[in-house]
């Protein structure tokens, strides 16, 4: 199971329209358009996952990826491996959003990453 990052604000929840101003003025950072279709790769079953207003995606080295979620106020993502590396885009990207937002990045248990 996924470790998950939370970006909000001790005062409250972050508007939708506060939190897509913000995005937009993030480079690598962009309002996620349409849903997202896998494939999974034993069944080759495609599913489908419908994005929220608000989710956002970060331009990675692979292209544009689905990363950070917008949800009740406040934006969450996944902590993987290279999310240490401060070359990581959706670090980048995260970190711009709590500056721009005067938000903090909180791990599940409370614990606050300050990059």
């Amino acid at each position: 199971m996924a470790y998950t990052l939370t970006i909000a604000r001790s005062s409250g929840p972050i508007p939708l329209s506060e939190w897509t101003s913000a995005a937009s003025r993030i480079a690598h950072a962009r309002i996620q358009t349409g849903n997202i279709e896998i494939v999974n790769p034993s069944t080759e079953e495609r599913i489908r996952l419908m994005c929220g207003a608000g989710d956002l995606e970060v331009l990675t080295e692979h292209g544009w990826r689905a990363a950070i979620r917008f949800s009740h106020g406040a934006g969450t993502f996944n902590a993987t491996d290279e999310i240490d590396s401060p070359s990581n885009p959706v670090r980048q990207v995260a970190r711009a959003l709590a500056k721009e937002l005067d938000a903090v990045i909180t791990g599940e248990e409370g614990e606050e990453y300050v990059w």
